[in-house]
């Protein structure tokens, strides 16, 4: 389950500070590395004018509620510490079980103390090649609904970690939702996350031209289950801006999203203008299998010809959409 918190940096509260080795890395529109945590308030007078910062949490959530709890305290205190007026955690931040069954044993009813907005549309039931099996259907209910809301810091776009392999979906947050912001909470495996995490969100981020923000789960969660981490935040050129500098510690990455920078890439390159519903395309596909077949006597020939041009009505060529100016 993922969560983001908006809140005011004065008022947020330290629930149970810990000890733990943790690291923050602080960007702008260009990405940056900021260590130690201390450096980081003095980043806040730095914030670009008419930007809004934000923050991503990255951590290792064991079996343990209270232990997970204490650790997203002590998050929460640093994304506040730094400014950030939104921290988002990752897929299953409360609890991480050894075992399918232990996460139903602790679940709780959707009008619990914990209330979920989303539910992934997608479940991850795959057998990974060199890895485990994953079966997220034997223990989670899919969500039927397409959720983008208003936030502080723009209208956001909900979806869960396997999701992003769903383009579909994004399609639908950003052109008929109209979202800004994209968020990405996931606990990708290792294996699934070498070889596509990165690429998968830039993906997204640069067809939707929308910010990105993913937060991950990172590191070995137990002796069965090991996730791939690598929390980033993405511009809507597909830049990563904020990114932690270890890719399996914990820790918060931390960017100044504009949107501004949204309206001006999407002025510049009118994707939304220019794209064509999604029938539009079907008619064209039926027809190339019908020109090549060869073998056909004349009268199939021209049967076959009059039904594709029915369902393709010819237009001149002068009022098709031309695409030489923005490629």
């Amino acid at each position: 389950m993922p969560l983001a918190l908006c809140f005011n940096p004065d008022t947020t509260l330290l629930l149970r500070p810990i000890p733990s080795s943790t690291h923050l890395a602080i960007s702008s529109r260009h990405p940056r590395s900021w260590s130690p945590i201390s450096r980081a308030a003095a980043t806040v007078s730095a914030m670009a004018v008419g930007s809004v910062r934000v923050a991503t949490a990255q951590m290792t959530s064991i079996d343990d509620l209270a232990a997970n709890f204490a650790t997203c305290s002590r998050l929460v205190q640093e994304a506040a510490s730094a400014g950030a007026k939104l921290l988002c955690f990752p897929e299953s931040f409360s609890f991480i079980g050894a075992n399918d069954e232990d996460s139903v044993k602790i679940a709780e009813p959707l009008d619990g103390p914990i209330m979920q907005q989303y539910r992934s549309l997608a479940r991850f039931d795959v057998d990974v090649p060199g890895g485990r099996s994953y079966k997220e259907s034997s223990y989670t209910e899919p969500g039927k609904d397409t959720v983008a809301l208003d936030s502080p810091i723009g209208r956001l776009g909900l979806t869960v970690c396997y999701d992003v392999r769903f383009a579909e979906l994004y399609q639908q947050l950003r052109f008929q939702h109209e979202a800004q912001v994209l968020l990405v909470p996931a606990a990708f495996t290792k294996i699934t996350g070498e070889a596509h995490w990165e690429i998968l969100l830039r993906a997204r981020a640069i067809e939707t031209q929308c910010y990105v923000i993913a937060a991950a789960q990172a590191g070995k969660h137990n002796d069965k289950r090991e996730s791939y981490g690598d929390t980033l935040i993405i511009d809507p050129c597909g830049t990563v801006v904020g990114r932690l500098p270890d890719r399996v510690s914990t820790g918060i990455a931390i960017a100044d999203i504009d949107l501004s920078l949204v309206d001006s890439v999407r002025t510049r390159m009118p994707i939304a203008k220019h794209r064509k519903p999604f029938n539009f395309w079907r008619p064209a596909s039926l027809l190339f299998p019908l020109l090549c077949i060869s073998k056909l006597n004349k009268v199939a020939r021209v049967n076959m010809l009059r039904v594709a041009e029915s369902m393709i009505p010819l237009r001149p060529l002068a009022s098709e959409t031309r695409h030489s100016d923005v490629s």
